[in-house]
């Protein structure tokens, strides 16, 4: 038989680009056309997480949420601000994550900043009402995400 010839070697295993800490904004870069940036972080079940992908070069990011197993638990696509990713997470066990970021279009190339916060939580029992209340006040929570657009 004979080995000579061409080859292709094809790895299906993407590398980790580093740890994410929460609220420590970590800045990184699509390299390569279908590049994707892998940030290892550990979360605690019960607690409600923040995640970000904010294009700095690079406009239209995809971000995935993955377990610690590789599967894909979340994604999302421009529900930031502009072409920004944005999603939030309650993880029901404690463990390591995986954030992907990636161009949308995975041919894009450039930089952007992941980022990763822990939500602002009240208990319910902190919570109270008054009958015959009539006045309203704002609440202002810090890294808070307004959904419903």
């Amino acid at each position: 038989m004979d080995a000579a010839g061409v080859y292709s070697l094809i790895v299906n295993q993407t590398p980790v680009a580093g740890s994410l800490q929460l609220d420590v904004p970590k800045p990184d870069s699509i390299d390569f056309t279908g590049d994707t940036d892998l940030f290892s972080l550990s979360l605690t079940a019960g607690v409600s997480y923040g995640f970000e992908v904010v294009g700095g070069t690079l406009a239209d990011l995809l971000l995935e949420l993955l377990g610690s197993n590789g599967d894909v638990i979340a994604t999302d696509d421009d529900s930031g601000p502009g072409l920004n990713s944005r999603l939030t997470f309650t993880p029901t066990v404690s463990g390591n994550y995986f954030l992907a970021a990636r161009a949308a279009n995975n041919s894009s190339l450039g930089t952007f900043t992941a980022r990763a916060w822990e939500l602002p939580s009240i208990p319910i029992s902190d919570a109270s009402i008054q009958e015959g209340n009539t006045s309203t006040k704002s609440l202002g929570f810090a890294n808070a995400i307004v959904t419903g657009k």
